[in-house]
């Protein structure tokens, strides 16, 4: 017979593939040094984080987002702030992973704002 612990552990690596459920976030991040170290930077209990993989991602929209992130730290007793920032780097690098410029016309495609050089008629067309 499985406890309630191996139950939550297992449940908690099949979330962890799952882009609804935080289990996916906490994959990614920890992708890039451990879950231990996620753990750490949410100051989420150690024993908490298969918990934490279980609960549904924060809704998008501001008027639920904060109040989800609010909830779901109180249930596993994070760093509320902490875990937002993580929520929203984890949908940056999934955006701009899933973005293929091949597919997208010019009026999505992100532009890194810079001066404009002076053109050759003398007059300066930066927008200083």
């Amino acid at each position: 017979m499985m406890t309630e612990g191996k139950t939550i552990e297992l449940l908690a690596r099949k979330a962890s593939g799952k882009e609804d459920f935080l289990g996916a976030v906490l994959q990614a991040a920890a992708s890039e040094t451990s879950l231990s170290d996620v753990g750490s930077r949410i100051k989420c209990p150690a024993d908490n984080l298969a918990r934490l993989s279980l609960c549904k991602i924060p809704r998008e929209s501001a008027e639920h987002f904060a109040s989800d992130v609010k909830k779901i730290s109180d249930f596993v007793g994070c760093n509320a702030g902490e875990l937002a920032n993580l929520v929203r780097e984890y949908r940056a690098i999934s955006a701009m992973r899933q973005y293929d410029p091949e597919e997208s016309s010019h009026e999505t495609m992100l532009i890194a704002a810079r001066d404009k050089k002076p053109s050759h008629d003398g007059s300066d067309e930066s927008d200083e």
